[in-house]
């Protein structure tokens, strides 16, 4: 699916961090609950790490896809 567009509102990484922003809320609603706070601490630092992380995969897959049509291209042009 790399045609430089991404999934969107659908994709794992922002379903994932909605999910991490929910649990981050539920810890200020709760804040005398340890567990809660403990799991939206957690969350308030991995989510938008594995976020960013899967981010970045998505745009070098592109630009390599971007990367092959040119040179495929080149070649063609060559011929």
């Amino acid at each position: 699916m790399i045609q430089g567009k991404s999934k969107g509102w659908r994709s794992s990484e922002f379903m994932v961090t909605c999910a991490a922003m929910v649990i981050a809320v539920l810890g200020v609603l709760f804040e005398d609950s340890q567990v809660v706070a403990a799991l939206a601490g957690l969350c308030g630092v991995i989510a938008p790490a594995a976020y960013s992380a899967s981010r970045a995969v998505i745009k070098s897959a592109i630009v390599k896809s971007d990367a092959l049509k040119e040179v495929a291209g080149k070649k063609l042009s060559e011929d």
